[in-house]
């Protein structure tokens, strides 16, 4: 009996594939078509509306210099908190309050979902190559730092305003 036990238990075990999602950038789990669509941001001319550039901090604070005001929204795929809104939503915000948008992903974990909203903001992800770790938590720390940010119990949210490269606020909704 005790063999019979252990050889379900073994075949049981070997035979069950538990996925678990959102603990890196879920990157692996992308099919070929979908990796097709990262690239690595060299600059920030002539990006295409269905691809999806990685970028860094650093890269993005020389890209905000740029623009007097800007909201960049740091969102999970698929997210459905009561602080989420849709793509759409954020771009029409950004565009109704005179904002240079940046959207970027904190993970390509259902990465079709933002993709197929058409919006015509170009879609980034963080690059966790350069923040040389594999975990989420630790590389969107890191790039919220290299933004200016560090994460506090009374100071926290996925939306940040800048004044050219300046962080001036981090709100958890524009919803108003």
């Amino acid at each position: 009996m005790k063999y019979y036990i252990t050889i379900l238990l073994f075949v049981f075990t070997t035979s069950c594939l538990v996925q678990f999602t959102g603990t890196t950038n879920d990157f692996k789990l992308l099919n070929e078509d979908q990796k097709a669509k990262i690239e690595i941001l060299e600059n920030f001319s002539d990006l295409e509306n269905n691809k999806v550039y990685e970028l860094t901090g650093p890269k993005l604070l020389f890209e905000l210099q740029k623009h007097e005001k800007s909201i960049v929204y740091i969102f999970a795929n698929k997210c459905n908190s009561d602080y989420c809104i849709s793509l759409k939503s954020i771009e029409d915000y950004a565009n109704k309050n005179s904002l240079k948008l940046f959207l970027v992903m904190n993970s390509y974990n259902n990465l079709n979902i933002s993709i197929e909203q058409n919006v015509k903001t170009p879609l980034f992800a963080i690059d966790d190559d350069y923040y040389k770790t594999e975990k989420r938590r630790q590389y969107v720390a890191l790039f919220q730092k290299d933004l200016g940010y560090e994460f506090s119990k009374e100071n926290w949210g996925n939306y940040y305003f800048f004044e050219k490269d300046k962080l001036v606020e981090v709100k958890r909704t524009v919803q108003e």
